[in-house]
């Protein structure tokens, strides 16, 4: 059992979360409708509760996450995909989240909601 728990969980299938991890993510209020970034996701637990948290149908908002490796990156795609057409958009970097660049839509820089 706990091992065909870790192959679901590594597939994005099934997720357990911290309840500590909960906390943030509730406190910011987050909605559908609302752009995140998460820039320094070390583990796909908040990105998670994100994604479940902005998770409706026809949801408008976007999750911009930089995951800290590709294992995290690949739960967090699973669980957006599991979602199917409740999640929302979801775009996913690979790297050092010091060293992430600003993001531009034309020539004005974006801005985030949480």
């Amino acid at each position: 059992l706990e091992q065909r728990l870790r192959t679901a969980m590594a597939a994005g299938m099934a997720t357990t979360q911290d309840p500590s991890v909960l906390v943030p993510a509730l406190l910011l209020g987050i909605q559908p409708h609302h752009s995140v970034l998460d820039i320094a996701a070390s583990s796909a637990e908040r990105p998670l509760q994100c994604l479940d948290l902005m998770a409706e149908k026809d949801a408008s908002g976007v999750l911009f996450v930089n995951a800290m490796n590709a294992k995290t990156f690949i739960c967090i795609s699973g669980a957006a995909k599991r979602l199917q057409g409740a999640s929302p958009l979801c775009i996913g970097t690979v790297g050092n989240g010091a060293k992430f660049p600003c993001m531009f839509q034309g020539s004005e820089q974006m801005l985030f909601d949480r």
